[in-house]
This record gives structure tokens, sequence and C-alpha cells, in this order.
């Protein structure tokens, strides 16, 4: 039968609306069913979990946050390393700066993943821009690579032959695509799982 108040579907034999709090006044009376003087009490909920307990990905994205937070370290310990740009090796301010800027997109993305910060998301894909602007700037940087390569290789020289560094050079660039294929996956990864982060009124 339904609840002559809330209309909601109800036992024939209930004497209780579990809906609405209606109460049925006499057993044998089907129509004599006394108004609900009170809303009925709200089911009982558990604590609403937050997007970070909720979302798949939890382990995934805090053990990545983690690797992230070391890759800043590592360029931080290489701050006056050589680079590769724009046709030469740089060095001193340039490598500086170069090595400070990434050791910042890192740790930015490392603490947003593993603490799940509202703009951890934000930070993911903008430091996944900024590695790539970089990555494919190395690729098309022919004479950067082959300094560098020169550079790795000088105490080998009078060993290694010239088609040896070519391949060298080669299989270089092939690392570096699929280092960015991974970024990109990783960067939808994370834009699939981005209810893990945090929203910023919470």
């Amino acid at each position: 039968m339904k609840c002559p108040f809330c209309a909601e579907d109800i036992q024939d034999t209930a004497r209780l609306c579990r809906f609405c709090g209606a109460e049925k006044l006499r057993k044998d009376d089907v129509d004599n069913w006394q108004r609900p003087t009170a809303p009925p009490p709200p089911p009982t909920t558990m604590h609403a979990p937050t997007p970070a307990e909720r979302a798949k990905g939890h382990f995934t994205l805090r053990s990545a946050g983690f690797l992230l937070i070391l890759s800043a370290l590592f360029e931080a310990l290489a701050l006056t390393t050589s680079v590769p740009l724009l046709g030469e090796l740089r060095e001193g301010g340039v490598a500086i700066a170069y090595h400070s800027v990434f050791v910042s997109v890192f740790l930015a993305m490392g603490l947003g993943l593993w603490n799940a910060n509202w703009w951890g998301y934000r930070a993911v894909i903008i430091g996944t821009g900024i590695y790539l602007i970089d990555r494919f700037l190395y690729l098309l940087d022919s004479e950067g690579r082959a300094a560098s390569i020169e550079v790795i290789t000088r105490p080998y020289k009078e060993y290694i032959d010239v088609t040896v560094l070519q391949s060298a050079g080669q299989m270089i660039s092939l690392v570096t695509l699929v280092v960015i294929a991974c970024w990109i996956g990783f960067a939808l990864y994370v834009h699939a799982r981005r209810a893990y982060f945090q929203p910023p009124d919470s």
C-alpha cells in the first residue's frame, strides 16, 4: 500500500511509515492514519570521505610525489652541472638558473601529489608542460646533444668509433621520446584521478 501522506510504498501490515512518520491509529482500520507531527529523524550517516580517501590511485600518486621530491633533490645536488641548451653546453649562472627551475617544478609537483593539495593537480599539469617543452627543445638541439656526448665520451675518445657516437645520439633521442610519452601518460593519469586532490575549501 501507499502512505496516505507521502505516497511512498510501505508494507500493508505496517503501523508506521518509515518515510514520513505517519502512524496508523487502529490496527484494523486501513484508512485511519494520523498525520505525522514531526519529520522523521535523518538516517545515520558516516563521515563523508575526503577525495583522497575515496579516489583510486592514492598509493600511485603518493609514490609519484615521493619520486618527484627525490628528483628535486637530485637537481639541487647538480645545481652547477652544465646543461645542453641552445646549441652548446651552458655553465655558470645559466646552468644554476636552469636547474633551479626544475628544482622548483619537481618540488611543487611532488608536494602537491604527496599531500593531495588542491593546487597539486595544476602543479602537475603546468610542470609537465614545462618539462615537455624542455625535452622537445632538447630533441631539436642536435648540436647541444653532440656537445654533451662529446664531454661524456672525451676520456674514451681514442677507443670509440664515430659510428658509435652517432648510435649513442640516436639512442639518446629515442630514450627522450620514450620519456616524453611517459610524462604525457602520467599527466593523463593524474587528470583521470583528479578527484584525489582536496578542493580549495576543504
